[in-house]
């Protein structure tokens, strides 16, 4: 009995050894988001005409949330949109919780440190934005000691720092953002461009662009450190998208020609 017990107990234990070896196996290959495994998308529905959500339907829409989509039939990616504010995209791709990133993000040196980006699918540029009575500010020039609203987290805040005298508010809301100058609570908004156009053509005489695009940012899709396989595929998406005229035909239904 104790010979058969040994011989039992020795059996189990190999056992138990072997389909711990295979959990791991799977654990390390899931790691690179394989075919058939949900991709998680974060992104930032605060965005218009980007990323926002449609007031008729409840649902999300926009420019990014089409292309991401679009890419991902092209690819075959089974996808899950996670709204969150901007802020919290870059920290939740450097933990592994999200898979990827579209939310209008410039590329940047910094960035790339952490991130990976897929090739760029949107060139824009940072303006000034003011209340339509403001005769003052033209320029960058003319924000030095001004009040200046923007979004945390984004290129219009590092660009905002680097004013000289300049105070900066920050928001977690590109809404609040543009609250806090109509209020005059800030003398300026520092945005995107075609965002920023967006909101004024949404709410006519709120404000008003005042200045030439003073940066060329690119726009890229952001994925996480260790998924080149998924880099790949959304890059090799954009370019079907692209190549279908599916790219063009979004472009003109949110910003015209």
């Amino acid at each position: 009995m104790k010979k058969g017990l040994a011989v039992f107990l020795v059996s189990l234990l190999s056992l138990s050894i072997l389909v711990g070896c295979g959990t791991k196996t799977n654990s390390s290959a899931s790691g690179d988001s394989p075919a058939g495994e949900k991709v998680i998308v974060a992104t930032d529905t605060s965005f218009p005409p980007f990323e926002y959500v449609d007031p008729k339907t409840n649902e999300y829409t926009g420019f990014d949330i089409e292309l991401i989509k679009a890419i991902a039939e092209a690819e075959g990616l089974d996808i899950e949109l996670k709204p969150m504010e901007f802020k919290a995209i870059i920290p939740g791709l450097q933990t592994g919780t999200l898979d990827a990133a579209v939310a209008g993000i410039s590329i940047t040196e910094q960035r790339k440190k952490v991130v990976n980006f897929s090739e760029p699918y949107f060139r824009a540029g940072l303006v000034i934005a003011v209340r339509p009575d403001n005769t003052t500010i033209k320029s960058k020039d003319d924000l030095k000691g001004k009040t200046i609203a923007v979004k945390l987290g984004t290129t219009s805040e590092k660009f905002a720092r680097q004013i000289e005298g300049a105070t900066v508010k920050t928001f977690d809301n590109g809404n609040d953002v543009y609250l806090e100058v109509i209020n005059g609570g800030a003398d300026a908004a520092i945005e995107d461009l075609p965002v920023i156009k967006h909101y004024i053509v949404q709410n006519p005489g709120k404000l008003k662009v005042v200045s030439e695009p003073m940066t060329g940012d690119d726009y890229g899709i952001a994925v996480a450190k260790g998924k080149e396989e998924l880099l790949k595929k959304i890059n090799d998406g954009l370019k079907k998208v692209k190549e279908s005229g599916k790219y063009d035909e979004l472009y003109k239904k949110y910003f015209g020609e």
